[in-house]
């Protein structure tokens, strides 16, 4: 599950009540197995209608179907169209991963 945040109008509400009334809520939902937070930099264009990206990762549909109809999914639910309705976009995708070991990846470790 994927949830796209359009830039909201007032950001620093919009921390507050992401980090403290959703998060604490939806990252106990049952099997959630990875969460990932991006914060939106820009696009090859320069600036983004979008902001954030939170991406709940389940081993299959039913787990997530269980997940959003569990007692902390209806929860995180409400949460976060009490305060972000507006701007979100919810996805349900079906995603690979493949490794790599790739050595070149050490010429672009941060040296700080």
């Amino acid at each position: 599950m994927t949830i796209l945040f359009n830039t909201p109008e007032n950001i620093n509400d919009f921390e507050e009540r992401w980090s403290q009334q959703f998060i604490p809520i939806a990252e106990q939902m049952p099997g959630v197995q990875r969460i990932t937070v991006s914060h939106i930099e820009g696009e090859p264009k320069g600036k983004s209608e979008y902001y954030k990206i939170h991406e709940f990762q389940f081993a299959n549909k039913p787990s997530l179907d269980h997940a959003l109809n569990s007692e902390k999914g209806v929860q995180a639910g409400k949460a976060l169209m009490k305060f972000a309705g507006n701007i979100t976009t919810i996805l349900f995708s079906e995603s690979f991963e493949e490794e790599r070991n790739n050595n070149d990846l050490d010429k672009y470790k941060s040296t700080n």
